[in-house]
């Protein structure tokens, strides 16, 4: 049997504990395969909150022929991140070959996504871009994230697609799926018809988002390009994805400009109400 060692979190404690002989995410990937064979017959829905990539980056056991010292496997550091990012590339590849086992692979609707973008302390690269990670800010790279989805019965392989997708969607989507009502209040709208190329299917036109009351400049709405704030900060967040030229600041703003934030105005005063004390300000013009 194996010697080595892994330091793990548990689930309900922010200590550090020391297991031998496994490496906690390979046990989860275990549990999730024997899962998938049990109900290989009958219909199911598995969420997995996948440990990787998570801080603190410690090496993962592809690594373990690189490593000197049993010490160096306790070094948390963000180098190790491409290789926990390949790691959780060939777990993912586990689940995949197990449906496949299963013939299941066709019609299982597989959805691969994160929560935030990666620590700022990780940099990527991106065609000829070098990109600083964004987790916890409200940049692009702090909450767009990939959304990769695996359905060969229903979508045809190879689309790429920028249409906005909120976590929200997700729930009206599975509802739609298994023709099940929407619960009450749900703000959440179901991307369903993205995915089979529905030609009556609508496209989300913007998402709110940013910090609560407690700091009311920071919310935000934003669709495709524009990100308009409630302190009315306007961005072109392609072109300017640092966020670092208001397009209302400096007259004379062009008429298209306007109307754009104009209409993103309009559409934040729909959900937030002027009633809102920290949406008491004077309207775009």
């Amino acid at each position: 049997m194996s010697t080595l060692k892994y330091i793990e979190k548990t689930a309900d404690s922010e200590n550090e504990i020391l297991f031998k002989d496994h490496y906690t995410p390979d046990r989860n990937i275990q549990a999730i395969t024997d899962f998938l064979r049990e109900k290989r017959n009958r219909p199911y829905f598995l969420y997995y909150g996948m440990n990787l990539v998570h801080q603190p980056f410690f090496p993962t056991p592809v690594q373990d022929p690189m490593i000197k010292g049993e010490r160096e496997r306790f070094v948390a550091n963000p180098k190790n991140f491409r290789h926990m990012v390949s790691y959780m590339d060939k777990l993912i590849g586990e689940i995949y070959k197990q449906l496949e086992k299963n013939g299941q692979l066709e019609n299982t609707l597989l959805i691969i996504t994160a929560d935030n973008g990666s620590p700022s302390g990780v940099e990527y690269f991106s065609q000829s871009a070098r990109i600083q990670g964004g987790k916890h800010k409200w940049s692009n790279t702090g909450i767009n994230v990939p959304l990769i989805i695996h359905w060969p019965e229903k979508i045809e392989q190879g689309q790429k697609n920028d249409e906005i997708v909120d976590f929200m969607d997700f729930l009206p989507t599975f509802c739609e799926l298994t023709e099940q009502p929407v619960p009450r209040d749900v703000d959440g709208v179901s991307f369903l018809g993205m995915l089979t190329a529905d030609s009556t299917y609508t496209p989300r036109e913007f998402f709110i988002s940013g910090e609560n009351e407690e700091n009311p400049d920071n919310i935000f709405i934003q669709d495709k390009k524009y990100r308009l704030y409630t302190s009315t900060a306007f961005y072109d967040i392609l072109e300017d994805p640092g966020e670092n030229d208001d397009l209302l600041s400096k007259p004379p703003v062009p008429k298209d400009i306007i109307k754009k934030a104009q209409w993103l105005d309009a559409k934040l005063k729909s959900v937030f109400y002027e009633s809102k004390d920290y949406y008491n300000r004077s309207s775009i013009d």
